[in-house]
């Protein structure tokens, strides 16, 4: 690690190593804010689709069917910032899901996105 100069300056390599563990400690809390998010914005997504359910006697096709009785809008995915959370109707329930950080959409798989199904 470097030291300080006479002149009260760090020298490089200190800067470097500083410079390196804070953005390591920022990658991981913007992952766990973007983490945060997605989850709170999965649950108003359930609710809606519940909602939704309640009323229609059915699922919605897509999330756009909500929109704007239950949500004004269907929720942006934090995780690419653009497109809308992800749904999708299986035989017996539903999932919404964050494509999560590798940013791919996998379809809904619990391994590499993040997920939440319902089941009926």
């Amino acid at each position: 690690m470097g030291t300080y100069n006479p002149d009260g300056i760090v020298d490089i390599p200190q800067i470097c190593f500083l410079t390196i563990v804070m953005e390591r400690n920022l990658r991981i809390f913007c992952n766990r804010h973007a983490r945060n998010i997605a989850d709170i914005r999965r649950m108003h997504t359930v609710v809606a689709i519940e909602r939704y359910r309640l009323s229609k006697g059915e699922l919605p096709n897509k999330l756009d069917e909500l929109v704007p009785a239950y949500p004004a809008a269907v929720p942006t995915d934090p995780f690419d910032g653009v497109e809308p959370l992800r749904y999708k109707k299986l035989t017996k329930g539903y999932v919404v899901y964050s494509v999560g950080m590798d940013g791919q959409d996998d379809g809904g798989d619990e391994e590499n996105d993040i997920t939440f199904t319902v089941e009926r």
